[in-house]
């Protein structure tokens, strides 16, 4: 009784659905700080804390284009000072940056909590179901290419997270990709560069919109990483915890 009591204080490590997986893991809390001042909401993405990453990447893009914040960063790189404090919309500014601060404190402070559920969770080996069937589709913890994950998230955001079967996170992330090359003339930018009209490139790339692209493209190239090693951890404890309940004898004596 005191045990069931004990294991029901903390979650299963892996939950998972037709669609979508959600495993606990061990992560350094200053890596989602980081990811959260990178792009606010791409911290609690990594957490699988999803709804809430999302408003906060959806306000990321609001209004960090409503302040004009990128393209105020631009002119500072370039030495226009003058120009970058002419361009910030103030009213917008200090509005943002108060959820950009906090997207960073609640991303630690999530994350330190996280690690001890996960640890209890380690503990007790206490995984849950690792394969679900819907009408909807089919989804299982295996083993998958960290590498394959890296590659097919840098040749379009977002294709990674298929691989680990995320797809909420797969159709969230095109669409944050699709709006932002798009608006930012990135393709477009791409082919005059390799024509060799510099000037061409140079005017019709928007950097509002281009200065987004970076932080998008290593970070999906980092949670398609990072989930595929999570998920291929997750399918080894699992397979060891099966292979313990049905496999080895409690009787048998170890030759030690």
């Amino acid at each position: 009784m005191e045990q069931n009591q004990a294991n029901n204080r903390h979650s299963d490590y892996i939950q998972l659905d037709s669609s979508s997986t959600n495993i606990l893991s061990h992560i350094n809390p200053w890596i989602i700080v980081w990811w959260s001042a990178a792009f606010p909401g791409a911290g609690h993405l990594l957490l699988g804390i999803k709804l809430t990453a999302y408003i906060l990447i959806v306000f990321e893009l609001i209004v960090n284009n409503m302040a004009n914040i990128n393209d105020a960063i631009f002119l500072s790189m370039i030495g226009d000072f003058h120009g970058a404090k002419e361009v910030l919309e103030k009213k917008w500014f200090f509005g943002y940056m108060g959820i950009f601060v906090f997207s960073m404190y609640d991303g630690y402070r999530r994350t330190v909590e996280l690690n001890k559920i996960y640890l209890l969770s380690y503990r007790t080996m206490n995984s849950g179901a690792t394969s679900k069937i819907s009408s909807w589709g089919r989804n299982f913890v295996d083993l998958s290419s960290p590498g394959l994950s890296l590659f097919w998230s840098f040749i379009t955001p977002g294709t990674g997270a298929v691989l680990v079967t995320r797809i909420p996170a797969f159709i969230f992330a095109l669409s944050w990709w699709g709006v932002t090359v798009i608006n930012s003339h990135w393709f477009e930018g791409i082919y005059y560069t390799a024509i060799g009209d510099f000037e061409h490139a140079k005017v019709i790339l928007e950097p509002q919109w281009l200065l987004f692209i970076p932080s998008i493209i290593l970070f999906s190239m980092y949670y398609g990483y990072h989930d595929t090693i999570k998920e291929n951890k997750a399918f080894k404890i699992s397979q060891a915890k099966f292979f313990k309940e049905n496999y080895q004898s409690p009787v048998f004596k170890k030759p030690i």
